[in-house]
């Protein structure tokens, strides 16, 4: 990056964070090229925990599960900041759902999971899936209700990776709290 566009994201970023920055311009910086700035964007989100940044999550998450694990080709050519598509990738997916797990813990638990709730699920057991992304997935489940989080829970917290495991036990026990009379 030259100065001029250092200096141009940084402002960015710092704008997405203002108190008075609309929401619009959180979605449009989803749609930015640069991952930084749309996973910026999804903490920003998290923060003001809105169920209208669902559908702009959701289409996110959407354009980065059209590629495989590796970013075919792209793994291999690292980004200015010496980070291969793959790690940038999963920081994005792991941003996103701190955002849906924020949302969700506002009150919009129900529209959660109706749009990201079967994603969250098959995310927070998928091997094949970064850890950091499969312990994020896990946590925002236990914002959710439902058979198939629980399930999803319950595999979860036999993954071998104790973060994963450690956020699907913490799941649960909310969940069960939750439930408690």
């Amino acid at each position: 990056m030259n100065p001029t566009s250092t200096l141009d994201f940084f402002l960015r970023v710092d704008g997405l964070f203002a108190p008075d920055a609309p929401l619009e311009a959180l979605h449009v910086a989803l749609h930015d090229e640069r991952w930084e700035l749309q996973q910026a964007a999804l903490h920003a989100l998290s923060l003001r925990a809105k169920s209208t940044s669902i559908a702009p999550i959701v289409d996110l998450i959407a354009r980065h599960e059209c590629t495989d694990r590796y970013g075919n080709q792209e793994t291999a050519s690292p980004n200015p900041l010496g980070l291969t598509i793959q790690k940038c990738r999963y920081r994005v997916k792991q941003a996103a759902c701190h955002a849906l797990a924020a949302i969700a813990a506002g009150g919009a638990a129900e529209a959660v999971q109706r749009h990201a709730g079967a994603w969250l699920c098959r995310t927070a057991i998928n091997q094949e899936e970064d850890y950091p992304v499969r312990a994020a997935a896990s946590g925002a489940l236990g914002h959710l209700t439902g058979e198939a989080v629980r399930t999803a829970l319950d595999q979860a917290k036999l993954d071998t990776e104790w973060c994963t495991a450690a956020w699907a036990r913490k799941s649960l026990a909310r969940m069960d709290a939750v439930a408690a009379p």
